[in-house]
């Protein structure tokens, strides 16, 4: 199975040998526990609690940089106040139970939890001042993750990022409801209306034999469909479908990722001997035939069922209930023979089949002219930020930049400096104020009072070894202008 179906719960392959997250979770609680006490009251006034959890009186979690930090009743209390306003957000355990973050103390500090403007989003506590100000940066939730993990692989991530999409998952077990779900769901050539369906080839996906449909919903609007089976031996899908705008029906990523978490298996076909209900019909097969998901699509008729089989006499690849007597093609890439009605097309003129199993190392995404089709992995590109795969040869048609670390973005979530883009969350990069131009923060200095960035030809004052501009020194502390000293940004 390619590695990007792979369930979130098969983690062996990635994960450290020697990493045991349980003690990582355990070291995380207990030092955010420490955070929410207080630090200066849990080594100054707490000797009990430090004895009776054998913690020495020294830092172990190196959560301040230096003593001096103690002196000044140094507590952290924004962090407490984060804590309590906000549970961390979910996935990011997830993430901390499959690979070790590359710094766990940073991320304990930024505190991650799920952005109240946007729940499928994830807010954070860039740095000390900004927890004090009760500030928190917004992004994504694979952005976060991508920078914290280094070590999870491009498709845990999305599939982790995946479960923080907005709607609600469930499982449908009765004809009536998985046609219902059908009709006003994802754009389907399945769909036949409500007049038809006593002669509907969903009828065929009986629930007796197995079959149910998962659904994702966002108010009263079906988004996403995906054909399950589920018995005493395992739980699997195929295809997951999701609504677009544009009419053309995707892949589910959220549904699919929710589908993993409750053990379903994504494979590329339905199991050889797999029943379906057998519905009389007067069409040339003479039976209701359904249009079959993925590379297993010949089925044959034992009794009063349809059995899907390799070398069965009918193949159910088309959507008005018929099926045609069995026939086959080559694949392009691996010479097996696809049915007739199976593979995908690939390539910008779509004038390459492929089958099902080789159309897994191939990614729906824009290359040439800005035009959607199939192209090979190998040259595919993901842009987080626009939840889409561009042709590495035609990054200039769609707008995609190189960013200076190897990373790909488009223009517009990018800032070109001495000809090369940053992104424009950059912890390196500000708008310098004095010349509203972007640039390094090292090659400037930031007010005190305003966190404002100006460049070194602009004097700041002293004050406190804090530097202010000079239209701020009232603001920010700065009380006693008399001990001030004008220098340069230097």
């Amino acid at each position: 199975m390619p590695s990007h179906t792979a369930s979130l719960k098969l983690n062996e392959k990635y994960m450290e040998t020697t990493y045991n997250s349980k003690q990582m979770l355990d070291t995380f609680w207990d030092a955010a526990l420490i955070l929410k006490r207080g630090i200066q009251n849990y080594y100054t006034r707490n000797v009990h609690y430090n004895t009776e959890h054998h913690i020495q009186p020294n830092d172990p979690y190196q959560l301040v940089s230096s003593t001096s930090h103690l002196d000044r009743d140094y507590s952290r209390a924004w962090h407490a106040h984060q804590q309590q306003q906000h549970g961390i957000h979910p996935v990011v355990i997830k993430a901390m139970g499959l690979a070790r973050p590359d710094d766990w103390q940073q991320l304990l500090l930024e505190w991650p939890h799920k952005a109240q403007s946007d729940p499928s989003r994830l807010a954070f506590t860039v740095n000390e001042r900004k927890g004090v100000d009760d500030k928190q940066a917004i992004t994504t939730v694979g952005k976060y993750l991508t920078r914290h993990f280094s070590t999870l692989p491009d498709h845990a991530i999305r599939d982790l990022a995946a479960l923080c999409g907005k709607g609600d998952c469930f499982i449908v077990n009765t004809s009536v409801q998985m046609i219902h779900h059908l009709e006003r769901g994802p754009k389907s050539c399945m769909q036949w209306g409500q007049s038809n369906v006593d002669e509907h080839p969903y009828q065929t996906y009986a629930p007796e034999h197995g079959w149910g449909l998962a659904v994702r919903t966002i108010g009263n609007d079906t988004v996403g469909r995906a054909l399950v089976v589920k018995n005493e031996a395992e739980k699997y899908f195929v295809r997951s479908y999701f609504r677009n705008d544009d009419g053309y029906s995707g892949r589910d990523d959220v549904l699919e990722a929710w589908l993993k978490e409750d053990g379903y298996e994504h494979r590329g076909g339905w199991n050889y001997g797999q029943r379906l209900k057998f519905i009389d019909d007067s069409n040339d097969c003479g039976f209701v035939a359904p249009y079959l998901d993925g590379c297993n699509q010949i089925v044959s008729r034992v009794g009063n069922t349809l059995v899907i089989d390799d070398d069965g006499e009918y193949e159910c690849s088309n959507t008005d209930g018929d099926a045609d007597a069995t026939n086959s093609d080559d694949c392009a890439d691996c010479g097996d023979r696809v049915r007739s009605g199976d593979g995908y097309w690939v390539g910008y003129h779509e004038d390459s089949l492929v089958c099902s199993s080789c159309e897994d190392g191939y990614r729906m995404g824009r290359g040439r002219g800005g035009t959607t089709y199939r192209f090979h992995e190998e040259h595919a590109v993901y842009v987080e930020s626009q939840d889409e795969y561009y042709h590495q040869d035609y990054l200039e048609d769609n707008n995609i930049v190189e960013l200076d670390n190897g990373d790909y973005e488009h223009v517009n979530e990018a800032i070109e400096i001495d000809g090369n883009f940053y992104t424009v969350d950059d912890e390196r990069i500000c708008l310098f104020q004095d010349t509203q131009e972007w640039g390094f923060q090292c090659d400037g200095w930031q007010c005190v009072a305003s966190c404002d960035w100006y460049t070194d030809s602009v004097e700041c004052v002293e004050v406190d070894d804090e530097k202010y501009h000079p239209d701020n020194l009232h603001r920010g502390g700065a009380l006693n202008p008399t001990t001030a000293t004008e220098t340069s940004g230097q």
